[in-house]
């Protein structure tokens, strides 16, 4: 028999008893994004995607956690309700970890890819940009950009191509979110080399575009400087 606790108002599902019965868990998520997408999306986010990444991940459960946010993605107007609503409450619909898990769940190793991988991509710039909407430069922002660069350096310094580009990219929205990253970027520089290399190549790539939303550049300036100074200090010059 399944026990459970479902809150309507914060969208979080409590299992007391039968936590296998996946399929009545997604089906009372379901039910509940009929009325409210940003409580669908908050629930999913936080009480299925973990489940995808979790070694009790089988093609069975991401095929059914996977069906349910395409159809709360498909709803009308889900893009406008979903982005202007990222944080409710104070609490963000996609937090920091589920971006983490879908970075690695949409660029994994050419070996691991999966029937499944496909539609993480297709559900993933979607996800992302909820992941990353909310008041540009307040306080709840700089703290999330914080926690996002923490997993966006290590990514970026895979071996995965399309993972380290794509991880660069995001810990470039970091540095333009909250120049704090920066220092936070120094701190790990040299035990994060190869992510340093593909963030910055990336940043010469698209430099004409991405040094308007960089402006100021000074802390950008400063971070190369320092970065040169270890250099130079490493190889003994």
């Amino acid at each position: 028999m399944l026990w459970f606790m479902y809150c309507q108002h914060s969208g979080k599902v409590q299992i007391i008893k039968g936590q296998d019965k996946l399929v009545v868990i997604v089906w009372m998520i379901a039910q509940a994004s009929h009325g409210d997408l940003a409580v669908g999306l908050y629930s999913w986010a936080h009480n299925l995607l973990p489940i995808m990444s979790g070694k009790n991940s089988n093609p069975q459960s991401r095929d059914i956690i996977l069906q349910l946010v395409e159809k709360i993605l498909s709803a009308p107007k889900a893009k406008s309700i979903l982005v202007s609503g990222a944080v409710r409450k104070g609490e963000r619909l996609m937090p920091p970890s589920a971006l983490e898990i879908l970075l690695r769940a949409t660029f994994p190793p050419s070996s691991a890819r999966i029937k499944a991988t496909e539609r993480f991509g297709a559900i993933y710039p979607f996800l992302k940009e909820v992941a990353l909407a909310g008041a540009s430069g307040s306080k709840a922002m700089k703290q999330v950009s914080q926690q996002i660069l923490s997993f966006a350096l290590k990514a970026a310094g895979d071996s995965i191509p399309e993972l380290s580009k794509e991880a660069a990219g995001i810990s470039i929205w970091c540095l333009t979110e909250n120049a704090d990253c920066y220092k936070r970027w120094g701190e790990v520089y040299q035990d994060n080399l190869e992510a340093s290399v593909a963030i910055l190549k990336r940043l010469t790539e698209e430099w004409k575009g991405l040094s308007v939303k960089m402006a100021p550049l000074d802390p950008l300036r400063k971070t190369i400087e320092n970065f040169r100074q270890k250099n130079e200090k490493r190889n003994g010059n």
